[in-house]
């Protein structure tokens, strides 16, 4: 039997900075309630029109962890994907609406007192699709004591011959036909 990571939807936190429940998604790898073990964070947002559910839904992301993992590509970890409504995960200018004080000063460390993760900077990154992608740069950046900022290489084709499929582009191709477009952080 092909066991999955632990998935949990509607979870919710209070925020004082905010004044309101926010809810969040948390996928514990497989073998999480049987051991010790404390595991590295991965925070994901979610882009505009989208929500705490966002990547369990569209993305798949508890198979494509799992299956990381069992190719040995990656260690086990968690991801927590924080509901961020419209707030390109930053605190408004006015101070009425303060999500990246939330995120930083409240749902880090709930994380990391309620789950079995390790308490360092090297052991929490973050990233995003959209406005999401901006929101875990620009959080990550300001805040370097709390989240590793991710750094990933972008690639282009460089033909447009089949270009894409459906979200994205066919990332199946030979690597002759991409060149590096950028080094940049997500």
């Amino acid at each position: 039997a092909w066991a999955l990571p632990i998935e949990k939807e509607g979870m919710n936190i209070y925020s004082p900075s905010l004044k309101q429940e926010v809810s969040y998604s948390i996928i514990l790898p497989e073998g999480y309630e049987h051991s010790d073990i404390e595991y590295p964070v991965l925070y994901m947002f979610h882009g505009i029109g989208g929500d705490y559910t966002s990547w369990l839904e569209y993305g798949n992301v508890a198979r494509v962890m799992d299956k990381m993992i069992k190719k040995g590509e990656v260690e086990p970890f968690i991801m927590v994907i924080p509901d961020g409504y419209l707030s390109y995960y930053s605190d408004t200018y006015d101070g009425s609406f303060l999500y990246e004080t939330f995120f930083i000063k409240e749902l880090v460390p709930y994380i990391d007192n309620n789950y079995r993760t390790r308490k360092n900077v090297s052991a929490r990154s973050i990233i995003g699709f959209s406005m999401g992608g901006f929101g875990a740069l620009s959080v990550s950046l300001r805040n370097r004591i709390t989240i590793y900022p991710y750094r990933k290489t972008i690639y282009r084709r460089r033909t447009t011959k089949r270009m894409g499929q459906s979200m994205g582009t066919d990332f199946r191709r030979s690597r002759k036909e991409w060149q590096p477009a950028s080094n940049q952080l997500l």
